[in-house]
């Protein structure tokens, strides 16, 4: 066979494959696809049903769509598109399959109803009908053998799935290779699991290393959080909470450093099974902190705790000097772990016994210690502060002109503005149980023990911080502009309901009141701490 032959053979076959394609993949507007009832009982009643799919993909605006294991299919609706509510449809089938949506367009209210679309596929001998959800948020699919499970304390093989629909992204789909395993010491109790995600790709020879990727447009990173928020029945705490942290105090420190971390709402699938909303994040790490020298030897290490459990080790350390402290974990991977031990003691020795004032405003960042002192009393995080306790806190010791400073990181905020633990409760949770004109002691930061010598000082550098925040990031406008944000993303998507309907023991509110109790409570909280504010003694 000659060249030319070949070559006229192989352009045949490509016009053959591409007229295949054309045939077989169909293209028109949502809108003109809709028909009434009457056209949809005809094509009902003339064919029969059938469980086997005919449609091989469904994709709306240029992106294939979700298809879960119930025959619904996951629009992810891109922020500020023109055409997002009457998208072009396009999909493709083994079979001179025509499509049709019952009478039903898309609009805001569907998607904050959770409302069904139904769509149907049909030749002519068969139809069968599907499931359109919208939705305003991403959507991420973890996918995996399914024989393997998900254990607290061995990562399982995935491969997951990121479609990111807000307006300016770079990356719409991103995918990885990665491992999950259950995170959280309460929340992996419940029955809908917090996870963590490690991103991992694999190079010639199938040498597994970190995949760090941007996902919504947070840091670069191959170590992500996804949080549950089982407990919280306005799902809107944790993320609420350390979002506001990071937009208003994280970069408050003499060290340059973004001293925060960001949540971003989603909803979550596995092995294409709906499992509910979910907020993405990233964890408090030696790479937010800057850490220097964390894998040396030498005495002027840095070094980052994570006060993970309640307790009095503080109090205590006092009158029983341990290698370690009750609750504490040192998180960063040093060599010299016992002089990191030494330095946590020190600190809290120094904070309780020393009546040299200078002393006591030199050993942490007191710009951040007044930032932490107040953001905890404005969310009222019961489960971080005690009158002579810490608790779900990192602290991180840097150095600066041959000083070793505490910094603090407010971490896991979920039983916040009203909210407290119970083990006699549903979910461990006491709804709005804290009133909200109740002051927390906070007796384990050095502002105490600077108030304690009589230092009125630092009472004026609290109140012109206070004010700097009420005036900017805690103003009533901006809080109110936030909560409406977060009404958005939990229930105006429709993902609360989807939740809800996915979770039902879960704990979840009334869906018609959205964030309005939580609204009141967090406005009140700010009269309160206007008032407790001003009534601090200034000479």
């Amino acid at each position: 066979m000659n060249r030319k032959v070949i070559e006229c053979l192989i352009l045949l076959f490509s016009f053959l494959f591409v007229f295949i394609i054309l045939i077989h993949s169909n293209s028109m507007k949502y809108n003109d696809l809709i028909i009434d009832d009457v056209k949809w009982n005809k094509i009902v009643s003339t064919r029969q049903e059938t469980d086997t799919s005919l449609i091989k993909k469904l994709n709306f605006n240029g992106y294939d769509l979700l298809l879960d294991n119930n025959k619904e299919w996951f629009y992810s609706i891109v922020e500020n598109q023109d055409n997002q509510y009457n998208p072009l449809i396009k999909y493709e089938t083994d079979d001179n399959v025509k499509i049709a949506i019952l009478n039903k367009k898309i609009s805001d209210e569907l998607i904050l109803d959770n409302d069904d679309i139904k769509l149907i596929a049909y030749n002519d001998k068969f139809y069968i009908i599907y499931t359109i959800k919208c939705t305003t948020l991403p959507i991420m699919n973890i996918s995996y053998d399914n024989n393997a499970e998900f254990l607290e304390d061995t990562d399982t093989n995935v491969n997951m799935y990121l479609f990111d629909n807000r307006e300016n992204s770079f990356q719409r789909v991103i995918k990885s290779d990665g491992k999950v395993h259950i995170r959280g010491r309460m929340s992996k109790l419940f029955e809908k699991k917090s996870f963590k995600l490690s991103l991992v790709t694999y190079s010639v020879g199938n040498h597994e290393r970190n995949n760090n990727l941007s996902l919504l447009g947070m840091r670069q990173d191959d170590d992500w959080i996804l949080d549950a928020m089982y407990s919280d029945q306005e799902k809107v705490r944790n993320a609420y909470s350390a979002n506001l942290w990071t937009n208003c105090c994280s970069k408050n420190n003499m060290f340059n450093i973004d001293n925060g971390v960001e949540y971003h709402y989603i909803e979550l699938f596995l092995n294409n099974n709906y499992w509910g909303i979910y907020t993405l994040g990233f964890p408090v790490d030696e790479k937010i902190l800057k850490l220097k020298n964390s894998n040396s030897e030498h005495n002027d290490d840095e070094y980052v705790f994570k006060k993970f459990e309640g307790g009095y080790s503080e109090v205590e350390i006092l009158t029983n000097d341990t290698k370690e402290m009750g609750g504490y974990r040192l998180v960063s991977k040093n060599l010299n772990s016992e002089a990191g031990w030494t330095k946590l003691k020190e600190y809290y020795k120094m904070m309780q016994s020393s009546n040299n004032i200078e002393e006591l405003y030199q050993i942490s960042d007191i710009n951040n210690v007044i930032d932490v002192y107040l953001f905890l009393q404005y969310i009222y995080a019961v489960d971080n502060f005690s009158e002579n306790s810490i608790n779900n806190m990192y602290i991180t010791f840097k150095n600066m002109n041959n000083n070793s400073i505490a910094l603090y990181t407010p971490w896991d905020l979920d039983l916040s503005f009203g909210n407290i633990y119970s083990e006699y409760e549903k979910n461990y949770v006491m709804m709005y149980k804290v009133p909200y004109n109740t002051y927390r002691p906070s007796n384990m930061f050095p502002i105490y023990f600077i108030q304690q010598l009589g230092d009125n000082n630092i009472n004026k550098l609290i109140r012109e911080r206070y004010n700097e925040l009420r005036k900017t990031y805690w103003s009533v406008e901006n809080i109110n502009k936030m909560i409406d944000e977060y009404e958005d993303y939990i229930y105006n998507s429709g993902a609360f309901l989807r939740d809800k309907d996915k979770w039902p023991d879960g704990s979840h509110n009334n869906e018609k009141v959205k964030l309005g109790d939580f609204r009141k409570y967090a406005l009140n909280r700010l009269e309160f701490m206007d008032n407790y504010i001003y009534s601090l003694h200034i000479n």
